[in-house]
């Protein structure tokens, strides 16, 4: 099907150990839309750092009632 791009978002995921750096780890959990940047100004996580760990996951935002 048809996945409306307005319902998508995207939240930033870290690798969850003491290895993840300070910024990430209050980064964890962000959720934005699609086409927005995080907080630090990054497109994806790791985008500017080496050796980043994190991931992002996608999901719907729930349909207004």
């Amino acid at each position: 099907g048809v996945v409306d791009r307005n319902r998508l978002q995207r939240t930033w995921v870290t690798a969850g150990d003491s290895r993840v750096r300070p910024e990430h780890e209050e980064m964890g959990g962000e959720t934005v839309g699609y086409d927005e940047n995080y907080s630090n100004g990054d497109s994806y996580p790791g985008e500017g750092d080496y050796n980043c760990r994190c991931i992002e996951r996608y999901s719907l935002a729930r349909e207004e009632t």
